[in-house]
């Protein structure tokens, strides 16, 4: 069996790879699989949401979204992270987003059509790359460099197995 895997010194950060990529790796295939993804998804976010919650007000301010992007390798720029921001800044608090406010941030930042063409510019499909396109992906766009192929095979878990043998990634 091979495998991808992430390394992290940080648990946090571990949990939260971990929830992700279980949702990533999520079938869909029936309407069980689509629901498990998405409760998937949704505690994902809730704990994305509550670790990027720095001061415990329930509320995401510009510094902790800065952060949060920082920490996930998510590189913008800071005017347009403004932009997304304001745009999903809807309540009477302005400044700060709430859980649901931030849903539609994360939504915002992750459809973003240039990262989709960038990522299927690695893929042979259209819904997901493989475990090879990925490391490809992490070499070149991340800057994933001077390491052995046995290094990059501890940047993301994956197991093969857990997605039927094809070794899908995304």
């Amino acid at each position: 069996m091979e495998s991808l895997d992430l390394v992290t010194s940080n648990p946090e950060e571990a949990r939260t790879w971990v929830t992700g990529l279980r949702y990533l790796m999520a079938g869909i295939s029936d309407e069980d699989s689509l629901a498990k993804r998405q409760r998937t998804h949704d505690q994902w976010m809730k704990q994305t949401f509550e670790e990027a919650d720095k001061n415990g007000d329930g509320l995401l301010n510009m510094e902790e979204i800065y952060q949060l992007l920082h920490k996930m390798n998510v590189n913008l720029p800071r005017r347009k992270v403004k932009h997304m921001f304001q745009e999903a800044d809807s309540d009477d608090q302005q400044g700060t987003l709430t859980f649901q406010e931030f849903s539609v941030f994360y939504k915002m930042m992750s459809l973003r059509r240039d990262l989709y063409l960038l990522l299927m510019g690695y893929s042979d499909r259209k819904d997901h790359l493989t475990a090879d396109e990925l490391a490809n992906f992490l070499r070149n766009e991340q800057k994933v460099r001077g390491h052995r192929q046995t290094t990059l095979d501890n940047v993301v878990l994956v197991t093969y197995s857990i997605v039927g043998g094809e070794g899908q990634a995304v």
